[in-house]
């Protein structure tokens, strides 16, 4: 009887360490995968491809020769636009998201 109790106790060890084990090892893979992904950004981070797009977005820097158009509401709300270089003062109607939605799908048929 004895032993019967000591092989059930054991048993119920050695499932319970099985469980710990299987949580660890999908712990490890997770964490690896991390690492992977990690190693992946750091290797784009450092290309050429990855800094010129940087310097464009928080820069505001162009290619030789490149123009570089700005699309966005920005002013649009106070019914204006204005050039990069401050020069241009263009009204723009009020439209609404609905009215910019139906001229984009089916061309130009609410009245501005």
């Amino acid at each position: 009887m004895y032993v019967c109790a000591a092989l059930i106790n054991l048993s119920a060890k050695n499932t319970a360490l099985r469980d710990k084990a299987d949580r660890i090892e999908e712990d490890t893979i997770k964490v690896q995968n991390e690492v992977d992904v990690l190693q992946a950004q750091i290797s784009y981070f450092k290309t050429d491809e990855y800094k010129e797009r940087l310097a464009r977005e928080k820069l505001g820097l162009q290619a030789p020769g490149e123009q570089v158009v700005i699309v966005g509401r920005g002013d649009i709300a106070q019914g204006r636009a204005t050039a990069l270089d401050g020069q241009a003062d263009i009204r723009l109607p009020q439209r609404s998201h609905l009215e910019e939605w139906l001229d984009f799908l089916f061309g130009n048929v609410s009245s501005s």
